[in-house]
């Protein structure tokens, strides 16, 4: 979680994208569980999903309060992990 003071400054993503670059590499897959901070409600449930979307994560599972998403080890072809 990023604090508030530093929310919608995109630290949050390149965060993120950071993490996917590292799984990558090792041709692992990235597990998110997810809840909105505060009232939970459908709207702000969806608004996650669609964050993690822009990452390449996919509901597998979903309940009233928490999204669970996954994201399948991309190995580019112009980035491969050392051996």
């Amino acid at each position: 979680m990023v604090p508030a003071a530093y929310r919608n400054k995109g630290i949050g993503a390149l965060l993120i994208q950071r993490v996917l670059l590292l799984a990558d590499s090792m041709g692992k897959d990235i597990f998110v569980s997810a809840r909105p901070i505060g009232n939970n409600s459908e709207e702000r449930l969806n608004r996650l999903v669609t964050y993690y979307g822009r990452f390449g994560f996919e509901v597998t599972d979903r309940g009233l309060t928490t999204v669970y998403m996954v994201r399948k080890a991309s190995l580019q072809p112009s980035f491969r992990p050392a051996t």
